[in-house]
């Protein structure tokens, strides 16, 4: 299976190559050399108790659209490319080893979901795959069925801020084998813009008991 899989690699590479997106250099999508050029951001927001049941939410990343990095996370996220998955999972390695304090409380993390319709379509849950990389920097537990979204919605990129607040209620439901009184937990996005998305899931939590939720995202919108 591992020998198929890198031969598959190998003639997708010969069949298809890419370049970095930074320089042009062929073989991969961003060279050693711009990977030097990335910035890791300290960007944390505090959220008010009466408008949010988040605590604060903690970003590694601005995001723009026409940088390096956002480029890069179109191809990974819209393009379905896993390979690209490898510079950010070295970003987040990055954040949270200067930042472990922040997050030694935290007793379970939960990726934001996606719909089943649109995890066959993409293959793979970005979310997903940012908690994993989290939980084995924290040594804790990553429960990925916590939360399901049970109905589908529109792509959130495109709407405004009441849109994507109409488009995504009610969306998604709580696994009740879980039980959360008196824990911390940290929810997982790959962009926080107008907070809908993540937000929306905090909501399920009311009237739960948990000690505490935090949120993490890969980059932070404008």
């Amino acid at each position: 299976m591992l020998i198929l899989k890198e031969i598959k690699k190998v003639a997708k590479d010969y069949l298809f190559p890419i370049f970095c997106l930074g320089c042009g250099v062929e073989g991969c999508w961003v060279c050693e050399s711009c990977k030097n050029r990335f910035e890791v951001v300290d960007s944390t927001e505090f959220f008010d108790k009466k408008m949010s049941n988040i605590k604060v939410l903690f970003s590694a990343l601005q995001y723009y659209e026409e940088s390096l990095l956002g480029k890069a996370f179109k191809i990974f996220k819209y393009e379905f490319s896993e390979e690209v998955f490898g510079l950010f999972e070295s970003i987040i390695l990055k954040y949270f080893e200067i930042r472990l304090e922040y997050f030694k409380n935290i007793d379970f993390i939960i990726p934001v979901p996606l719909h089943p319709r649109k995890y066959a379509e993409r293959g793979f849950n970005q979310s997903e795959m940012i908690a994993q990389v989290v939980g084995k920097i924290l040594n804790k537990a990553v429960l990925n069925d916590a939360i399901y979204r049970i109905r589908y919605t529109k792509n959130q990129a495109r709407l405004n801020k009441s849109e994507r607040e109409d488009n995504i209620k009610n969306a998604f439901e709580l696994n009740k084998k879980y039980y959360f009184s008196n824990k911390v937990v940290l929810l997982i996005d790959d962009v926080y813009t107008t907070g809908a998305t993540i937000h929306e899931c905090s909501q399920l939590f009311e009237n739960k008991k948990v000690k505490g939720i935090y949120a993490f995202t890969l980059f932070r919108g404008r």
